[in-house]
């Protein structure tokens, strides 16, 4: 698994400028500074190319809510940013952020993942569940209808369920593990 050191972290402003660092700033930065300026309530942004959760949006199938922990997720649907473009420029950044709206995760049609949440653990946390969702939205459907929880279902497990940093333990502890992968998540 790769890492990044932090001699390889960049600091950009929220034009997409860079700031400080020796590597270049990356390319689709656009996602992350155009949804920061448009939700002020976000702290933290994930872009991902994961497999599963992009093949959803790319078939234009929903990720139903069927997992307890994750359906809050996707109890309002998944709005879907239209281009598979490399996000390079700060239009194509705003297109996303006002495609994601005020919802936690946005498909970037057949190019992958975005997520916004009030921390990047949150974020982060969110494209693991996504994946999750996905995976298990897969295999439902291969052997069944799913059972998708409704509205005041979601509504109700979600009041007793433990903390995003519990959660954020958990998934951490793996990669201090060395895990090799997403199988059992």
């Amino acid at each position: 698994m790769g890492a990044v050191t932090a001699e390889q972290v960049v600091v950009i402003d929220i034009d997409g400028n860079q700031l400080e660092g020796e590597d270049v700033a990356p390319s689709e930065r656009f996602i992350h500074t155009e949804i920061y300026r448009a939700r002020p309530d976000v702290g933290g942004v994930i872009h991902t190319h994961q497999v599963l959760a992009t093949v959803f949006g790319i078939v234009n199938r929903p990720i139903l809510p069927i997992l307890h922990v994750e359906s809050p997720l996707v109890a309002r649907g998944i709005p879907t940013f239209p281009s598979p473009e490399l996000i390079t420029t700060q239009e194509l950044g705003r297109g996303v952020a006002e495609a994601m709206g005020d919802h936690p995760i946005c498909h970037l049609r057949s190019h992958g993942i975005a997520a916004a949440a009030a921390t990047l653990q949150e974020a982060t946390l969110a494209v693991i569940h996504l994946e999750r969702l996905a995976r298990a939205n897969l295999l439902a459907a291969q052997l069944g209808t799913p059972y998708v929880l409704p509205p005041e279902e979601i509504e109700r497990i979600a009041g007793p369920m433990v903390g995003w940093n519990v959660r954020w333990a958990y998934y951490a502890s793996l990669a201090d593990d060395d895990y090799s992968g997403p199988a059992n998540w």
